[in-house]
């Protein structure tokens, strides 16, 4: 079936919806990424993958959640909110475990395999 030229939304046959998730995925990591440089953290391997994965899928999730409602009708905004969602999700993660730390009194732990836990 050809695409309709009076409509501006692709239709879902035309993404399909493991492109749609995997598309999602990557904006939602590159956005967590950008949100750990920006943060000007020292940047660890282990940093760079756990932001990169924590965006990532807290993007994709909340697409998975949404698509039902947003595949029909504006599938501009699911991708959107997905990014934004990955774009915070990291800054949420981190501000969820200071939190969680601070009330029950736990340390954290150390950035780097050779830095001193405080005391």
């Amino acid at each position: 079936m050809p695409p309709d030229p009076s409509s501006p939304l692709p239709t879902p046959e035309q993404i399909e919806p493991l492109k749609l998730f995997g598309g999602i995925f990557i904006a939602s990591s590159l956005a967590g990424l950008a949100a750990l440089l920006r943060s000007r953290q020292p940047l660890h391997w282990r940093a760079v993958m756990s932001a990169l994965l924590n965006s990532g899928f807290i993007g994709t999730i909340i697409a998975l959640v949404w698509y039902a409602q947003y595949n029909n009708t504006n599938i501009y905004f699911l991708i959107g909110v997905s990014v934004l969602a990955g774009l915070g999700g990291a800054a949420t993660i981190d501000f969820a475990f200071q939190y969680a730390r601070s009330k029950f009194g736990i340390p954290s732990a150390p950035s780097s395999p050779t830095e001193p836990q405080p005391k």
